[in-house]
Order: structure tokens, then sequence, then C-alpha cells
């Protein structure tokens, strides 16, 4: 159908029956059909030459890869005659070309900047500015958060206080809300979210000893807690592993069982020098800790 537009706007008349490669096409006008498929493979050698730049960052790799398609006697022979291999391949190319690019425009919304380190034991939640996945690796100094209460005193963290986890580097708070999250449908979305430690009511979190009861204080490293979302109710949640990336979610649904289940492993607090084994907080946000996530 390209082909025939092509012909049709540069005055062929459709009568040539195309029989047989090779045919004369004598008095019927052709040009413009070969025009038009020699401009789409001359679009070859810039397709690929823009895929390998982006992928592999490399200029010698992307003019090696250019070069290897301008000289090819056989991309040059099937370009230059009415055919639809350069056309399929216009498509093809273009189709790469554009995944490539989605592909690297969506690492530049979801590049990993904040981590909180979660243990495989471990593993490292990464903020992003729009969701939180963790890698199986361990960034040093970007795990370290800030646990806030809403009095001003310094005070024993225990079952069923209400907090705010706030990011030591970036001054985001852990957040969640009613969006869907990426990977686990009917869960909900965990983000990073605010400025210099504002936010709104969805950086709410209520501490949960798993076992405990009213009371019961948080103890480092030895207390297994969930976190429950204030607004939405649904649970801090390790949800699974997709090749080399862990989605963190908040479900709503799955409250009981080891994938809801964290400790925290180690916190400091200037203002509470005798409490190093039990969590404290207070509003100034001088507690800094690394939040552990439980393996089976």
């Amino acid at each position: 159908m390209l082909i025939g537009l092509a012909g049709y706007l540069t005055g062929y008349d459709g009568s040539f029956p195309f029989v047989k490669p090779g045919d004369k096409f004598e008095e019927h006008n052709y040009a413009g059909m070969r025009a038009f498929c020699a401009l789409l493979g001359s679009c070859l050698p810039p397709f690929a030459y823009l895929t390998v730049l982006e992928l592999s960052k490399s200029l010698p790799a992307a003019l090696i890869t250019t070069s290897l398609l301008i000289f090819d006697t056989g991309c040059i022979t099937i370009s230059q005659y009415i055919l639809l291999d350069p056309i399929l391949m216009f498509f093809i190319f273009g189709s790469v070309l554009s995944m490539v690019k989605f592909n690297s425009h969506r690492k530049s919304v979801y590049i990993p900047i904040y981590v909180l380190w979660l243990n495989l034991r471990n593993c490292n939640p990464i903020y992003s500015c729009r969701s939180i996945t963790c890698i199986l690796i361990k960034l040093v100094n970007l795990d370290l958060f800030c646990l806030k209460n809403l009095t001003d005193p310094v005070e024993f963290v225990k079952h069923g206080d209400i907090i705010r986890l706030e990011h030591k580097e970036t001054s985001r708070n852990l957040h969640s809300h009613l969006h869907e999250a990426p990977l686990t449908k009917k869960h909900f979305q965990v983000t990073g979210y605010g400025i210099n430690g504002t936010g709104d009511l969805n950086d709410f979190w209520q501490i949960e000893v798993c076992g405990g009861k009213p009371g019961d204080l948080v103890k480092v490293l030895r207390s297994k807690v969930r976190l429950i979302h204030l607004s939405t109710g649904c649970v801090l949640y390790f949800s699974g592993k997709t090749a080399k990336v862990v989605e963190v979610s908040c479900s709503p649904y799955l409250k009981e069982t080891p994938n809801s289940q964290w400790n925290f492993e180690d916190h400091v607090n200037a203002k509470c020098r005798t409490c190093k084994d039990l969590l404290s907080a207070n509003k100034l946000c001088t507690l800094i800790f690394k939040v552990m996530h439980l393996i089976k």
C-alpha cells in the first residue's frame, strides 16, 4: 500500500503487471516508487547509529555499526529496487529505536537515587521520584532514615505508635497512596514523597509489633514489626523478585506473612544515649536508622 501510494503521488497509473523480476517498465513511471524505497533504505544507517549510541553510550561502536550498514552490498541493493525489504527494515529499525528511546526516558525518571538498606538477608529499596524498588546490593551512606513521632520530647517507640519515616539524604518521606503498584496488582504504590520533610497525610505509618500488645516497646534488631499505612490500612510489603529488581508495595490483603515483617537494624539518638537497644524518636528527627527486611 505504501509503494502504491508513492506511485500514485508520482504519476504511476497502476497498469504495469509486475509479473516477474526484470520486466522492463518502458513508459511506466516507476521513479517515485524506487525513490520511496531508496529513501526508507537510507534511513537505516542513522537509525542504527542512534540505537547503538543510546544502548552503548559509545561513539566508536555507533560509527562502526553505521559503517557496516552503509557499505553493506545487500542493504544497498535491496534499497534501490521496488521491494518490500527496505520498508520492512525501516519499520523494524524504527520500532527498535523507539523502544530504546522510550526505555531510556523511563530510566531517566526512575533512576535510582534514594536508598534504604533491606537485608537478605538483604536488598536495597531504591527511591525514585515515582516508586520504590530493591536491588540486591548494598549502597553505603544512602540507607539512613529519620524516625519522627508527633510530639517534641524524646519517646520510646511502642506498639501502636504513629510515625513518619524521612530519608536523611533527600528529606523525602516514605509514602503510599491509592495508586496501583507497578508490578503487583491490587497492591498500592510506595513512593518517596515531599520536600524537606514536609508531605501530606499519606506519609504516616503505624508501628505494629508482631505478637505484641499496646505499650510494648520496639527493640532494635529483636522486634519484628509491621508498618501499617494510616490512610489506606495497607501494610508495607516485600512483594517479590523480578530478575535483580525487587518491588516494595503496600498490601491491603497479605498482612500476616513474613514479607510484611521488618525490623530496625540500628539507631542513633543524641538525646537518648542510654537507649541503644530500644527504639526512640522525637519530632526533631535525631533518630537515624536502617530498616532490614526479615526473610524466612
